[in-house]
């Protein structure tokens, strides 16, 4: 058997699918297994031979992760200048283990954000989430 993952945005293969036959034929069955890396709409051709089997190619989503603190970015003037008693801003991105963009809004009691000077500590807040993207 062969099997191929292909994306529709490229046309082509997908090298960050990863594939194998997991199980040897046990009465006329075979086990496969893939694990992909990028999120989006795949078509998985399945050949015996030269030939596809029925009703290949099949159509699989790919969905991305949940949010991964070390791959996620914050970018924003907040970050680097403030005013003396005006709120300053920043934006944070989420991003999955892999580097695809997370839509969905975690829970903002997963955020810490502290700022520290020689004065007391002072905490932050999460304002609002909109796809993905805090403020």
């Amino acid at each position: 058997f062969t099997l191929s993952i292909n994306d529709e945005r490229f046309g082509a293969e997908v090298v960050d699918c990863v594939w194998s036959i997991v199980s040897p034929c046990s009465n006329g069955l075979y086990t496969a297994q893939y694990t992909c890396y990028d999120a989006g709409k795949m078509y998985i051709y399945v050949y015996f031979l030269k030939d596809k089997i029925h009703d290949s190619p099949f159509t699989s989503i790919v969905k991305r992760g949940s949010m991964y603190g070390p791959k996620s970015k914050a970018k924003g003037k907040g970050l680097s200048e403030a005013q003396v008693g005006e709120p300053s801003y920043f934006t944070i991105l989420s991003y999955d283990q892999f580097g695809n963009k997370v839509s969905l809004c975690q829970n903002k009691t997963s955020f810490s954000v502290i700022l520290t000077s020689n004065h007391p500590v002072v905490y932050g807040s999460l304002l609002n989430c909109t796809e993905g993207n805090f403020l």
